[in-house]
C-alpha cells in the first residue's frame, strides 16, 4: 500500500487532474452558494450582490494580475532565479493568486458553510498551482521523490566490464549479425550504485546508471557505449535527474531502433545535499565536486562499464544548476568532454558572496 502511494504521479495521470477538478469544483460551490444566499436570505439584493458576488471575482482578476506581474519580474527582469521560469510556471503563478485572493473573500468576512468551503479551496488552490508549476519542470515526478525516495535497486557493478574485453560498436553489430550476442533484453535497466570519492573524498549521493539492453546482452565482448553524466539542477538529486527527463524511457526507444545500442547514463551527484550548490568547483565549503566529477566519477565509468574511453564519446549534460555545470566543466576539460548539453542553464554560477565559497 505504502509503495504504492510513493508511486503517484504528481506530474500527469489520475492525480493532478483530480486535484485541478477538486479546486474548480470547490471554486464553483463557493461562488453558487454566495449567489444562493444572497437571493434567497437579502432583502437589498444589489448591495449583497456586489459584496458577495462581484467584489470577490473583481478581486480574484486583480490577485490574478498581481501574481503574473510579480511571477514575471522575478522570472524575466530581475532574473531572481538565474534563469527564466517559463509561461507555464507564470501562468499558474496567477491563476493560484487568482483563486487564492477570491477564496480569502470569502473566508476573512464569512462564517458558516461559506467560510469552510473558502479554507478547503485556499489549501486546494496553492496545491494545485504547486503541482502545476511542478508539472512544468518535472522536479518532483511522484509522492515519494517529496520525501526523497525512489524506486530503484542498488547493484555493485564493479568490474562488469573489463577494457581488454570491449570492442567497438561497429564489431559487436558484427558479432551480432554472427550469432555470437545472444539474450539481448527488450529493456535498458537502472541501478543505484555508489562511486568511490577515491581522489575528491567528497561525500556524494549514490548516483544511477542507465544500462542499454546491448551492455546486459549475453556476449564474449561489451561494446565501448557512449556516455552521457547527467546532472540534476538544485535542489535536486540523480533521481529526480532520471525522473524528470524521462531518461530511461528515452534511452529505451533509441534502443530499440537501434538493435539495443543506446548511451550509458550516468546521474552522479554533484551536490551532495539538496540544499547544497556547489557550483561544481573545488571549495572548503561542500568539498570538491569538481574532482569528484572529472576524476572519480570518469575513472570509475571508464574501468567498471562497457563505456568508450575516448573524449568524443562522452557527454556532460544537466538541467538548470547542472546545465551550468555541464556548460562550465565542458568548456573546462575538452579532454573529458566532446559533447556538452545544457538545458535551462542559469546565466551565471552563484551562491551569495564570493567570500561565502
Amino acid at each position: 500500500m505504502r509503495a504504492w502511494l510513493m508511486n503517484i504521479s504528481l506530474v500527469d495521470g489520475w492525480f493532478p487532474a483530480t486535484l485541478f477538478s477538486v479546486t474548480a469544483v470547490l471554486a464553483a460551490i463557493l461562488l453558487g452558494t454566495a449567489i444562493w444566499e444572497t437571493v434567497a436570505g437579502s432583502r437589498d439584493g444589489g448591495k449583497r450582490t456586489f459584496a458577495v458576488v462581484v467584489c470577490p471575482v473583481v478581486i480574484a482578476i486583480i490577485a490574478g494580475i498581481a501574481g503574473l506581474v510579480i511571477a514575471w519580474l522575478l522570472s524575466d527582469v530581475f532574473v531572481v532565479f538565474g534563469v527564466e521560469l517559463g509561461p507555464h510556471v507564470v501562468a499558474w503563478a496567477g491563476c493560484g493568486c487568482a483563486i487564492i485572493g477570491f477564496a480569502i473573500c470569502y473566508a476573512v468576512p464569512h462564517r458558516g458553510v461559506l467560510r469552510a468551503v473558502a479554507v478547503v479551496l485556499t489549501v486546494f488552490a496553492v496545491l494545485s498551482a504547486a503541482t502545476g508549476i511542478d508539472q512544468a519542470y518535472g522536479e518532483y515526478a511522484a509522492i515519494g521523490s517529496l520525501l526523497g525516495q525512489d524506486t530503484y535497486r542498488e547493484a555493485d557493478l564493479t568490474g562488469m566490464a573489463k577494457r581488454s574485453d570491449l570492442i567497438s560498436v561497429t564489431q559487436w553489430k558484427q558479432e551480432k549479425a554472427d550469432g555470437s550476442v545472444s539474450n539481448i533484453p527488450a529493456h535498458g535497466e537502472v541501478r543505484k550504485v555508489n562511486i568511490p570519492a577515491t581522489a575528491s573524498h567528497f561525500e556524494a549521493r549514490k548516483a544511477l546508471v542507465y544500462l542499454p539492453p546491448a551492455a546486459l546482452a549475453t556476449a564474449k565482448h561489451k561494446p565501448a557505449l557512449p556516455v552521457i553524466l547527467m546532472m540534476s539542477g538544485q535542489p535536486g538529486s540523480p533521481g529526480r535527474v532520471f525522473a524528470a527527463g524521462g531518461i530511461q524511457t528515452m534511452m529505451d526507444d533509441y534502443a530499440q531502433h537501434h538493435g539495443g545500442l543506446a548511451p550509458i547514463v550516468i546521474a552522479a551527484d554533484q551536490l551532495g545535499d539538496d540544499s547544497h550548490n556547489t557550483l561544481c568547483v573545488d571549495s572548503p565549503v561542500y568539498g570538491n565536486a569538481l574532482t569528484y566529477l572529472t576524476k572519480d566519477v570518469v575513472d570509475w565509468v571508464k574501468a567498471n562499464l562497457p563505456a568508450a574511453q575516448q573524449a568524443q564519446d562522452w557527454a556532460i549534460a544537466g538541467f538548470s544548476q547542472g546545465a551550468t555545470c555541464s556548460l562550465q566543466i565542458g568548456a573546462n576539460h575538452p579532454d573529458l568532454f566532446g559533447t556538452i548539453i545544457p538545458t535551462g542553464s542559469e546565466l551565471k554560477p552563484t551562491n551569495g558572496s564570493e567570500s561565502s565559497m
